[in-house]
């Protein structure tokens, strides 16, 4: 199971990129909604011209921001590169630097919830992926995305694509089959016992004399026709 950046916030995120863009524009040049620089007869005045100065300034950092903000949504909608992604191995979570997946095996993993947290900017509460680790090695001291805290590592799941509680969910379950595999690898195949009987040559020659068969090498008293006793000697073999 995949997580990505849901669609929807990249698109808005998009958005306000171009709206960024477009008050630049005004405030620098077009003057349509934005306030204009002080002039006098057509001309700057000197507080026109510190206006303008600051105009300039001000329009270009927002053209700048709002490049970033259309540049990053436009390549994150193409890309769609996943934020989170669930395997029979373990969970990779892009939480390195510059968002390069992080993969975490299940042997290293505890156990998995779901939380939610205070946003420290706007207050809101936002989804949170908890991972209790077993074994930190390979994980960022100080993850994008994400905070360690102690053993566990919060995973800021609010813009996915697919609901925390789904990954988590699937994560558990990839867990628990890890755990199974395991345990059945520690018992070891079962041993099986075949019980087995070998005839001997005594077994044979009792039940040979329960089927009236004479042994080897007996003699085989019989009459002939003319009721004379005939002493036969039973030969070996065939």
């Amino acid at each position: 199971m995949r997580a990505y950046r849901s669609p929807l916030r990249l698109f808005v995120f998009g958005m306000i990129g171009v709206i960024l863009i477009l008050a630049a524009v005004d405030v620098m040049f077009g003057h349509w909604l934005s306030t204009a620089p002080e002039s006098n007869d057509g001309a700057l005045s000197t507080r026109g011209q510190a206006q303008q100065r600051g105009d300039i300034v001000w329009g270009a950092a927002m053209i700048g921001i709002g490049t970033l903000l259309v540049g990053g949504a436009v390549v994150e909608l193409v890309r769609r590169r996943s934020v989170a992604e669930v395997s029979q191995e373990g969970l990779t979570v892009a939480i390195g630097p510059h968002e390069t997946p992080v993969f975490i095996p299940w042997g290293a993993v505890e156990s998995i919830r779901t939380d939610e947290d205070l946003d420290p900017y706007d207050g809101s509460r936002r989804s949170q992926l908890v991972i209790r680790l077993a074994d930190g090695t390979g994980i960022p001291d100080d993850p994008l995305g994400a905070v360690r805290r102690g053993d566990e590592l919060r995973v800021d799941a609010e813009d996915w694509s697919r609901p925390v509680d789904d990954i988590a969910s699937s994560a558990r379950e990839a867990l628990h089959h890890h755990r199974s595999m395991e345990e059945i690898a520690r018992m070891g195949p079962p041993s099986v016992t075949w019980d087995t009987t070998v005839a001997t040559n005594d077994d044979a020659d009792v039940k040979n004399r329960s089927a009236g068969v004479p042994e080897a090498g007996s003699t085989v008293v019989g009459v002939d026709g003319g009721g004379d006793e005939e002493e036969l000697e039973q030969e070996d073999g065939p």
